[in-house]
């Protein structure tokens, strides 16, 4: 009856009718798990990475669910950042503007740490996976709020830039952390907004 149970369940059964989906009854070794490579979901960025090499036709749809849970999924998040680092053409589907009115606010604060898979050890993967966590944040947050990011056709540039703001403040803030420093006396809010402008500029420069 817990909470993790009851999530557990609801993912092994059809949404539709609600009958628990049939398992596969071949004799054939089954692979999942802790045995990654057995199981091959340790090469989606591989895998990634060669669709996008041999076919230009290849891109990334993002279909978002009305919660935006999406967002805080592991895997979700890995492929978002993948394909906008392999230039992969990228398109979002949402449920309405609404929905995106409800969470769009919440999205600056998203961060790979905090995500979750339904195992333990596909989170586990995927952040071993990440030399620099500060910087991945960085690029998912310039893929989701950029010019060219994945909502930048549903807010208008001032509310971006000021979100944009916060992420340039959050990712100054996690640098000064780790270099010991102290970011009490840095510039103010409407300095951020205009490194913010600048950063939002330099993505839409780019090829």
């Amino acid at each position: 009856g817990s909470a993790a149970f009851r999530a557990w369940d609801a993912k092994r059964r059809d949404t539709v009718t609600g009958e628990v989906y049939p398992t596969c009854d071949c004799r054939q070794p089954k692979a999942c798990g802790a045995d990654a490579a057995a199981g091959e979901m340790n090469k989606f960025i591989s895998m990634m990475r060669l669709l996008a090499e041999g076919d230009l036709r290849f891109s990334h749809i993002v279909v978002v669910d009305t919660a935006f849970e999406l967002f805080r999924r592991a895997w979700c998040i890995a492929e978002i950042v993948e394909s906008s680092c392999s230039g992969v053409p990228q398109r979002i589907k949402v449920h309405s503007a609404r929905t995106v009115d409800l969470h769009y606010g919440a999205l600056a604060d998203i961060d790979v740490r905090r995500c979750q898979a339904s195992l333990a050890e596909d989170r586990e993967m995927i952040l071993a996976a990440i030399t620099d966590l500060g910087a991945f944040n960085t690029q998912l947050q310039w893929s989701v709020f950029g010019t060219r990011g994945l909502l930048s056709k549903w807010v208008d540039g001032q509310e971006r830039a000021s979100l944009i703001a916060r992420i340039v403040r959050r990712a100054r803030e996690s640098r000064l952390a780790l270099e010991g420093g102290d970011d009490s006396d840095s510039a103010s809010t409407s300095s951020d907004s205009e490194n913010a402008r600048s950063n939002d500029n330099d993505l839409a420069s780019k090829p």
